[in-house]
């Protein structure tokens, strides 16, 4: 059973990835890894959730430039839970050994699917807007974001939620499924309840946006 976010991709990402740049690349790629599943990197201890949320902070191992856009040659979509679909760009240096180990964990319209760049944005609402059930943020432009951030932060893993918002840590993916679940037991509940602050809501897309791409 996948822990959550699913770790199909993560852990292709993880322990499939060369790169050129050597050890620093691969370690950085740990601590996303470790940060996804709720771990420190250092100790590989939980962080405590009081279910309280918060701005989660910038994942580990991204650059501290927003990178050049660069079209990928395929993405990776998980959609092995209902509250977040993952979203992960292959580098264009993905050796044939790599895209293998890739393939293997994917098939047509399972839930682990790898599809071209260009299939992928031709079909936009197949892939991003029939994901989300309940958009609570209509002006952000969530899905031309997601497509920004996979052309700039190849082989990290990027999560839409089932309400149009942006997950990126283990904690933003479990408050989308706490919310997720809320929302299907009483909708009236939920949005009388819903984070309005987006300073404490962690899967806001446009403070996400704002971080990694300098979008306003």
């Amino acid at each position: 059973m996948l822990v959550s976010p699913p770790l199909v991709i993560v852990t292709v990402l993880f322990t499939c990835y060369g790169h050129p740049d050597g050890a620093a690349p691969l370690r950085q790629r740990a601590e996303i890894a470790h940060s996804i599943r709720g771990e420190d990197s250092s100790s590989g201890s939980r962080p405590a959730d009081n279910g309280t949320p918060l701005r989660s902070s910038e994942p580990s191992g991204l650059p501290t430039e927003i990178p050049d856009p660069v079209d990928p040659p395929l993405v990776a979509i998980d959609r092995s839970e209902k509250a977040y679909t993952v979203f992960l760009a292959v580098a264009k240096d993905a050796s044939e050994e790599q895209l293998e180990q890739l393939r293997s964990r994917a098939a047509p319209g399972e839930a682990v699917e790898l599809v071209t760049w260009d299939e992928f944005r031709e079909n936009r609402t197949k892939y991003l807007n029939s994901r989300i059930v309940h958009d609570d943020y209509p002006e952000s432009r969530v899905v031309d974001g997601i497509i920004e951030l996979l052309r700039r932060y190849a082989s990290t893993p990027f999560g839409l939620t089932w309400n149009g918002g942006v997950a990126l840590t283990f904690n933003d993916y479990e408050h989308a499924k706490r919310i997720y679940k809320k929302y299907l037991s009483n909708p009236d509940e939920y949005a009388a309840t819903r984070l309005e602050d987006p300073r404490r809501d962690p899967i806001n897309p446009k403070s996400h946006f704002a971080e990694l791409l300098d979008w306003e």
